[in-house]
């Protein structure tokens, strides 16, 4: 007589911990592609990324630009010292990030999630 197979093992539910690290890899994933976004090569370029408004100013040692801007945009610059200044123009806790780019590669990066908070950077090539 052949034996009865015996039913299948109940499925266990995943630690809490282990979708919580999924988690934060995946944003983490989203995070530097959405920070190494396609740019010509050789190109210096200053990205914000923030979801409210944001106020700063970015260029380089032959001009500035004076922004009060909302969400993501990027800027191509092409002198050698490279400024970004980037403050939260609102008193959200969300995060505000920014970087320099050169050649495809972050140079510099900087974030935020203090209400009002302020993101300085600069990089000389």
């Amino acid at each position: 007589m052949a034996a009865i197979p015996s039913p299948p093992a109940p499925r266990s539910r995943l630690p809490l911990y282990l979708i919580v690290g999924t988690a934060a890899v995946a944003v983490s994933v989203l995070l530097a592609l959405l920070l190494s976004g396609p740019i010509h090569a050789g190109d210096k370029e200053v990205r914000v990324i923030y979801g409210g408004w944001w106020n700063g100013a970015v260029g380089d040692e032959e001009a500035l630009m004076n922004l009060h801007e909302r969400g993501q945009h990027s800027y191509l610059l092409d002198g050698f010292d490279i400024i970004a200044h980037v403050a939260k123009a609102d008193g959200s806790t969300d995060e505000l990030w920014v970087a320099i780019i050169y050649d495809d590669h972050v140079v510099e990066m900087g974030n935020t999630t203090e209400p009002y908070g302020t993101v300085f950077l600069d990089h000389s090539f």
